[in-house]
């Protein structure tokens, strides 16, 4: 609509409209857009002001958005250091816009592991923040979680951990227990604990979350699931298997109905579940093998008795197949082989007696005083 007002390309309003439209392309993840008409807006803006005027910096800075969100972290770095450096003699180092412009290059190194470097940045812009704007404003405390992510990244956990602490306090003191800010602050700060190895610090904040989150934002809220599988798997981790599992079994059943089957959180649930189970399985094994192997009471008669019953009906079942009628000559028994299923029939008595008496037979002889070398040695021999 501007242009059809006559207006020039380098026209102020134009170029002005221009960088603006620019901004709703990035927001909108059009990003070859935003990146090609900020790059007009910036080179106009440079025709007609000039590099180090502050329209121009503020038209860079658009630009700088563009390639970083495009992923062309190169040329956004060196672009982001020419117009923070700009806007700092332009418009001084506490001016919002050159806070801004200093928070996206630190954005930049960060995006480029170049850590220690983002960490730098990021301590200088909150003390400038913290004097210009307050230590509770909303873009103090952005720059204030985003150096506790660059402190975990860097593996400094304690470092993050006191960061993220004041986060959470400056929230609560600014919002109050039950803003959603506030609350995954809370959230945040129980990860790292966790990640201290801190479980039960872990544990009591997450369950103090959790009902907050329960009440104001309830049962199928995204970060409700998250703090409840957090403390289904702390639960793993004290040994308390059946509470994780229930914790866990609830948040999976919301998780699919949520966010669905395949969703990445879901998957995690099932994951740890499918692992504490397999773990329970293995367990109950290996104590079930112990006991039948090792801690056999031979005074305990219910199972010789049921190994001796055993014996009768495999006895049973030996004569019966002696007598049983010869085969039809339609049916062809090779020498060497026997059909299958026809084994035992075909078998000589002789070498039956020779085979060894099977499972049952071999788990009785573990009990104590009841294999044949026991009942041997069991005395005296009387001749």
């Amino acid at each position: 609509e501007m242009n059809d007002q006559n207006r020039t390309t380098d026209d102020p309003l134009l170029l002005k409209g221009m960088g603006e439209l620019a901004k709703i392309y990035l927001a909108g993840d059009k990003y070859s857009q935003g990146e090609s008409l900020a790059r007009n807006v910036y080179e106009k803006s440079r025709i007609r002001y000039g590099e180090e005027n502050s329209a121009s910096l503020r038209a860079g800075q658009i630009l700088v958005e563009a390639l970083r969100k495009g992923e062309k972290l190169d040329d956004a770095e060196s672009l982001s250091i020419e117009i923070v450096t700009g806007l700092e003699k332009a418009l001084g180092e506490s001016h919002p816009d050159t806070l801004g412009a200093t928070d996206s290059l630190a954005r930049i190194l960060a995006a480029r592991n170049n850590l220690e470097e983002a960490l730098n940045y990021y301590l200088g812009i909150r003390a400038v923040k913290e004097k210009a704007l307050g230590s509770k404003h909303p873009e103090t405390l952005a720059t204030l979680k985003a150096t506790a992510e660059i402190y975990r990244r860097m593996e400094r956990l304690e470092a993050a951990e006191a960061t993220q602490n004041t986060v959470m306090k400056r929230l609560k003191g600014k919002h109050g227990m039950e803003h959603p800010e506030t609350l995954r602050s809370m959230n945040e700060l129980a990860e790292l604990y966790l990640a201290l190895g801190k479980e039960d610090d872990a544990f009591h904040l997450s369950e103090e979350t959790l009902e907050i989150e329960r009440r104001v934002m309830g049962e199928e809220d995204p970060m409700t699931l998250k703090t409840m599988f957090r403390i289904g798997k702390l639960q793993y981790l004290f040994n308390n298997t059946e509470g994780a599992m229930e914790i866990l079994g609830d948040t999976l059943a919301k998780q699919e109905k949520l966010l669905g089957f395949d969703h990445a959180e879901a998957t995690q649930t099932r994951d740890l579940l499918n692992q504490i189970l397999a773990e329970k399985a293995t367990f109950r094994v290996t104590i079930d093998n112990n006991v039948s192997a090792e801690t056999a009471d031979p005074s305990d008669t219910s199972l010789l008795v049921f190994l001796e019953q055993f014996e009768k009906s495999e006895s049973r079942l030996e004569e019966n197949a002696s007598s049983l009628v010869p085969l039809p000559s339609y049916i062809q028994v090779d020498q060497n082989q026997s059909p299958t299923g026809l084994e035992t029939q075909l078998e000589e008595p002789e070498e039956e007696e020779k085979k060894p008496g099977g499972f049952f037979k071999s788990l009785k002889n573990l009990i104590p005083g009841n294999s044949d070398k026991d009942k041997k040695s069991s005395g005296p021999t009387i001749e």
